[in-house]
């Protein structure tokens, strides 16, 4: 398979279509979370995941063509201007629709199991036990950055019952 260095199913074209039909009985899990906090954080990740996200590989910097993409290339030009609130505003809106484009496909496409948690929410590993069968000991909260997955090697402690 040859696709971008940068994939999100839910963003490219055809992406969730393939789940949908290479997985008809395959789960879709959304983790959520404040998209305000969302777009704060990702712009002030030291910038490494918005330059990840506007090199030639992910497109996000308004240049990723498709179907429905010229909006999203639209509102990034307006939101690059000299105001930053702005440039949050545009990927709290690209949060928002995206996780709004991921529910309503699964609405669409009723064979498949829908999961959404909040990240934030004190009983997401609960839930995400109930759900998936991850033991709720094996779910870690949120931190991002290498150097903390390293020293927190969950992956190899933590099997799933089911």
């Amino acid at each position: 398979l040859q696709g971008p260095p940068c994939y999100y199913a839910s963003v490219h074209d055809g992406g969730l279509e393939n789940i949908a039909k290479h997985y008809p009985e395959g789960t879709i899990m959304l983790v959520t979370r404040n998209a305000t906090k969302w777009a704060r954080s990702i712009i002030g990740w030291n910038g490494r995941i918005m330059n990840l996200w506007a090199d030639e590989s992910c497109h996000f910097d308004g240049s990723l063509e498709g179907e429905g993409m010229e909006y999203w290339a639209d509102q990034f030009e307006s939101a690059t201007g000299p105001n930053s609130r702005q440039k949050v505003q545009y990927w709290i809106d690209f949060y928002k629709a995206n996780t709004q484009k991921i529910r309503e496909f699964a609405l669409q496409h009723l064979s498949l199991t829908y999961v959404e948690v909040e990240l934030e929410n004190e009983k997401m590993a609960e839930q995400l036990e109930q759900y998936t069968g991850v033991k709720q000991t094996c779910v870690p909260v949120p931190h991002p950055g290498p150097f903390w997955i390293r020293k927190h090697d969950w992956t190899s402690r933590c099997k799933t019952r089911r």
